[in-house]
Protein backbone atom coordinates (compact mmCIF):
# COMPACT_ATOMS: atom_id res chain seq x y z
CA UNK A 1 0.00 0.00 0.00
CA UNK A 2 1.36 3.61 -1.39
CA UNK A 3 1.56 6.20 1.58
CA UNK A 4 -0.09 9.63 0.85
CA UNK A 5 2.68 11.18 2.81
CA UNK A 6 4.34 12.38 -0.47
CA UNK A 7 7.50 14.60 -1.24
CA UNK A 8 8.58 16.37 -3.59
CA UNK A 9 12.33 15.71 -4.37
CA UNK A 10 15.08 17.72 -5.85
CA UNK A 11 18.18 16.17 -7.79
CA UNK A 12 21.14 17.33 -8.07
CA UNK A 13 22.44 18.55 -11.58
CA UNK A 14 26.13 18.14 -10.28
CA UNK A 15 25.70 14.39 -10.33
CA UNK A 16 23.95 14.14 -13.59
CA UNK A 17 26.78 12.82 -15.42
CA UNK A 18 28.14 9.89 -13.16
CA UNK A 19 24.77 9.14 -11.18
CA UNK A 20 21.91 10.11 -13.59
CA UNK A 21 18.20 11.33 -12.74
CA UNK A 22 16.62 7.53 -12.92
CA UNK A 23 19.34 6.53 -10.00
CA UNK A 24 19.02 9.73 -7.78
CA UNK A 25 15.25 9.50 -7.79
CA UNK A 26 15.16 5.76 -7.33
CA UNK A 27 17.56 6.06 -4.85
CA UNK A 28 15.07 9.00 -2.78
CA UNK A 29 11.88 6.98 -3.75
CA UNK A 30 13.59 3.63 -1.56
CA UNK A 31 14.75 5.66 1.15
CA UNK A 32 11.60 7.43 1.60
CA UNK A 33 9.95 4.24 1.06
CA UNK A 34 12.06 2.75 4.05
CA UNK A 35 10.78 5.41 5.87
CA UNK A 36 6.80 4.80 5.37
CA UNK A 37 6.85 8.06 2.91
CA UNK A 38 6.59 8.06 -1.05
CA UNK A 39 7.90 10.34 -3.99
CA UNK A 40 5.46 12.43 -5.54
CA UNK A 41 7.30 14.28 -8.32
CA UNK A 42 10.53 15.73 -9.03
CA UNK A 43 12.43 18.19 -10.39
CA UNK A 44 16.27 19.78 -10.84
CA UNK A 45 17.77 22.84 -11.41
CA UNK A 46 19.46 23.69 -14.65
CA UNK A 47 22.96 24.91 -15.36
CA UNK A 48 21.71 28.48 -15.52
CA UNK A 49 19.70 27.90 -12.01
CA UNK A 50 21.67 25.52 -9.55
CA UNK A 51 23.72 28.31 -8.21
CA UNK A 52 20.99 30.35 -6.87
CA UNK A 53 18.32 27.47 -6.78
CA UNK A 54 15.96 29.66 -8.79
CA UNK A 55 13.40 26.49 -9.79
CA UNK A 56 13.48 25.51 -6.41
CA UNK A 57 12.55 29.10 -4.99
CA UNK A 58 10.12 29.17 -7.69
CA UNK A 59 8.63 25.32 -6.79
CA UNK A 60 8.20 26.58 -3.45
CA UNK A 61 6.30 29.32 -4.15
CA UNK A 62 3.70 27.55 -6.34
CA UNK A 63 2.89 25.95 -3.29
CA UNK A 64 2.86 22.33 -4.17
CA UNK A 65 0.53 19.73 -2.49
CA UNK A 66 3.39 17.75 -0.66
CA UNK A 67 4.47 17.27 2.81
CA UNK A 68 8.02 18.07 2.36
CA UNK A 69 10.94 18.73 0.03
CA UNK A 70 14.04 16.11 -0.21
CA UNK A 71 17.05 16.86 -1.37
CA UNK A 72 20.25 14.38 -2.62
CA UNK A 73 22.57 16.74 -0.25
CA UNK A 74 22.56 20.21 1.34
CA UNK A 75 25.23 20.77 -1.37
CA UNK A 76 22.27 21.57 -3.61
CA UNK A 77 21.86 24.73 -1.95
CA UNK A 78 24.86 25.44 -0.36
CA UNK A 79 27.32 26.90 -3.78
CA UNK A 80 26.13 30.39 -1.97
CA UNK A 81 26.80 31.52 1.34
CA UNK A 82 23.64 31.45 3.68
CA UNK A 83 21.80 30.28 0.68
CA UNK A 84 20.88 27.07 2.70
CA UNK A 85 19.88 28.44 5.63
CA UNK A 86 17.43 30.84 3.37
CA UNK A 87 16.08 27.82 1.70
CA UNK A 88 15.38 26.03 4.90
CA UNK A 89 13.96 28.74 6.51
CA UNK A 90 11.90 29.57 3.41
CA UNK A 91 10.53 26.08 3.34
CA UNK A 92 9.80 25.80 7.48
CA UNK A 93 7.83 28.76 7.26
CA UNK A 94 5.27 27.25 4.56
CA UNK A 95 5.54 24.28 6.78
CA UNK A 96 7.53 21.63 4.83
CA UNK A 97 9.66 18.97 6.09
CA UNK A 98 12.53 19.03 4.26
CA UNK A 99 15.14 15.61 4.01
CA UNK A 100 18.52 15.74 3.27
CA UNK A 101 19.70 11.85 1.97
CA UNK A 102 23.26 12.28 1.96
CA UNK A 103 23.34 14.11 5.37
CA UNK A 104 20.97 11.50 6.52
CA UNK A 105 18.98 14.75 8.45
CA UNK A 106 15.42 15.81 8.39
CA UNK A 107 13.98 18.80 9.68
CA UNK A 108 10.50 19.10 10.41
CA UNK A 109 10.29 22.37 12.07
CA UNK A 110 12.11 25.29 13.34
CA UNK A 111 13.73 23.54 16.25
CA UNK A 112 15.13 21.00 14.25
CA UNK A 113 16.85 24.05 12.15
CA UNK A 114 18.38 25.43 15.50
CA UNK A 115 19.32 22.10 16.62
CA UNK A 116 21.27 21.85 13.22
CA UNK A 117 22.28 25.06 12.53
CA UNK A 118 26.23 25.51 13.21
CA UNK A 119 26.18 22.49 11.55
CA UNK A 120 24.34 23.92 8.42
CA UNK A 121 26.60 27.11 8.31
CA UNK A 122 29.57 25.11 8.69
CA UNK A 123 28.43 22.82 5.91
CA UNK A 124 29.39 25.35 3.01
CA UNK A 125 32.99 26.25 4.71
CA UNK A 126 33.89 22.66 5.03
CA UNK A 127 32.83 21.83 1.99
CA UNK A 128 34.10 24.46 -0.65
CA UNK A 129 36.77 22.24 -2.31
CA UNK A 130 33.77 19.93 -3.24
CA UNK A 131 31.58 22.88 -4.36
CA UNK A 132 34.68 23.95 -6.36
CA UNK A 133 34.85 20.54 -8.47
CA UNK A 134 31.24 20.93 -8.57
CA UNK A 135 31.04 24.24 -10.11
CA UNK A 136 33.92 23.02 -12.64
CA UNK A 137 31.97 19.82 -13.65
CA UNK A 138 28.57 21.72 -14.71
Amino acid sequence: MMNNIKFLAFLDNALLDFLPQKSQYELLANYLKNKGLSLSFYSVETEKTYLKSDNLIKKINEKPKVKGFIFFSILQISYIENNNINVINKLLKKNYEIIFFRENMHLKKNSDLKKNIKKIKLFRDNSLHLIKKLENLI
